[in-house]
């Protein structure tokens, strides 16, 4: 199928959503459209790759991987203020995408009471996330235990700091100011993504939590792409293999450095 059909079929979706306001079922229509028509490239995208490799050096994993931390110890500090509760909501939600990646729309649509099951032991309260199949754009449902640390920031920000994102009714665990209802996800993606580039300089949006966790894993459990495949909640393994057999290949050369090549000393000089 020539590349070119689906340019063009994602050009009349964004000149149907955003010029001429088209009803939902005629956009839902173009996406059909799309999808038979769209290329399906093998692997990652480039531009996806490129931000990937940002996490090749560990320093920038450890920025990524404790700015939850960082950002509810600063709303701690200033508990009133309101840059404060959305510097905690924006912790809640990215630890949820370091502990269980998921596509932005379902983070954007969590909900106090019906994905969120608390349980108490002793002074701490664990949180397990569960979305269902006909939720998930695969069909996959979703389900998670929270450990501890994550658990600790989520109950922080839903008990003090929820309240303050918005006073409006709902049950949305990232409402809107205005009514209380859930964030629109594109709305709420671009605020992570500003959030992450503004505290480490990061070019990291939602979907990318996905490709660091499997790049993450494989670099230290090479070629086990069903652990991936899992976590992921992807149906088939060769799209694993697909976008992440070059992490084990890298692997693999590293390997082979090691055990051949780094035992060759040369000649010894005269």
């Amino acid at each position: 199928m020539p590349s070119g059909l689906s340019n063009i079929a994602a050009t009349f979706i964004a000149i149907g959503r955003h010029h001429l306001n088209a009803p939902e079922d005629v956009i839902k229509a173009l996406k059909d459209i799309h999808k038979r028509v769209a290329v399906n490239p093998r692997g990652m995208s480039p531009k996806n790759a490129e931000r990937l490799a940002q996490f090749n050096d560990w320093e920038n994993v450890a920025l990524l991987l404790s700015l939850p931390d960082t950002l509810m110890a600063r709303a701690e500090d200033s508990p009133t203020r309101r840059d404060s509760a959305l510097a905690a909501m924006h912790a809640a939600a990215l630890t949820i995408l370091l502990s269980c990646p998921m596509r932005v729309k379902n983070l954007a649509n969590l909900n106090l009471d019906k994905h969120l099951i608390p349980v108490r032991s002793g002074t701490h309260t664990y949180y397990s996330i569960r979305i269902e199949g006909i939720e998930v754009k695969n069909g996959e449902p979703i389900e998670v235990k929270l450990n501890a640390r994550s658990s600790k920031i989520l109950h922080r920000y839903i008990m003090q700091f929820r309240p303050q994102v918005s006073q409006a009714g709902g049950r949305a665990l990232f409402p809107r100011s205005s009514d209380g209802m859930p964030r629109a996800p594109s709305n709420f993606g671009g605020e992570l993504t500003q959030r992450v580039f503004r505290e480490t300089g990061l070019k990291v949006h939602p979907h990318l939590f996905r490709h660091i966790a499997a790049k993450l894993y494989l670099e230290e459990r090479p070629g086990d792409f069903e652990t991936v495949r899992r976590l992921l909640k992807h149906r088939r393994l060769q799209t694993m293999m697909d976008f992440y057999a070059s992490l084990s290949n890298q692997w693999a050369h590293d390997h082979y450095d090691e055990v051949v090549l780094s035992k060759w000393k040369g000649k010894p000089d005269d």
